[in-house]
């Protein structure tokens, strides 16, 4: 459910796309998600995640299901013309400083997020390219998944501790990936483990995304983090997915545009 911008972030100049409706989710990938959960038969194991770096298409691209195991698995790809590599790299290092940067993604269902303040001066260190200011930090974010308010300690791996081949890395198939262990209400209780990767098509790019719930990826290895993940979760998780990311796909190049040359301080950020 939205939630009313305080008069300061109505102030800012990209509040505005906080107002605007929301773009909406293909009718495919709804019309995918209705028939229901696929086969498991079909989902990305996670000691196969390396798998999503090969050219051509996985068996599922699009769909949800709790494994055998009791872990969850949902799978998304999002069509995003007109955006670059460094957009996303810029954007997952940008949004987390600030609620409504955050908001703005998904007015509907984002409330609120920032930065461990340990971890402010990585994030802000100009020394480091957008891809890497983002490794090793956790953004704390509020937001509802299918279940209401939830508080979720994202934290963010580089594509080498994710345990990926990095001589995959290259374009036109893989150009970056983000990737990062979350945890549900505080950073000792993990919940899930997701990836996004872009690869490129004719005039953008396509993030195809794939979460592991009930994994972790440490020293690049899964780790079983819970026994079994509600179905539920899994479904929402998966209705949310294409909801959020149609939106960024058709505001993204207009705010990156917008707000790239823009200098954040490390007191503006601190509590």
């Amino acid at each position: 459910m939205k939630r009313e911008l305080t008069a300061a972030e109505k102030a800012k100049p990209y509040a505005r796309y906080f107002y605007q409706p929301m773009a909406p989710a293909p009718k495919a990938t709804m019309d995918a998600l209705a028939k229901g959960p696929i086969d498991a038969a079909l989902a990305l194991p996670i000691d196969r995640r390396g798998d999503i770096l090969k050219p051509g298409n996985l068996p599922t691209e699009i769909g949800y299901c709790v494994m055998p195991d009791g872990s969850g698995f949902v799978a998304m790809v999002t069509k995003m013309p007109g955006v670059t590599s460094e957009m996303i790299n810029w954007w997952f290092f940008w949004h987390g400083l600030e609620s409504l940067r955050y908001k703005i993604w998904d007015p509907d269902d984002h409330y609120g997020v920032h930065v461990l303040e340990k971890d402010l001066e990585h994030r802000l260190d100009i020394r480091l390219n957008t891809r890497e200011r983002n490794w090793g930090t956790t953004d704390v974010v509020d937001e509802d998944i299918g279940g209401g308010s939830t508080v979720l300690y994202i934290s963010f791996v580089s594509p080498e501790d994710y345990g990926y081949d990095m001589d995959q890395f290259r374009a036109p198939n893989v150009l970056t990936a983000v990737s990062a262990n979350a945890a549900h209400g505080e950073p000792g209780a993990r919940m899930g483990t997701f990836s996004h990767v872009a690869r490129e098509i004719p005039g953008g790019l396509e993030l195809r995304s794939r979460f592991w719930l009930g994994w972790n990826i440490t020293d690049k290895r899964p780790v079983r983090v819970v026994d079994q993940v509600p179905f539920e979760m899994v479904k929402g998780l998966a209705y949310h997915c294409p909801k959020e990311y149609a939106n960024l796909a058709a505001i993204l190049p207009r705010v990156y545009e917008e707000n790239v040359a823009g200098i954040d301080r490390i007191e503006d950020f601190r509590s």
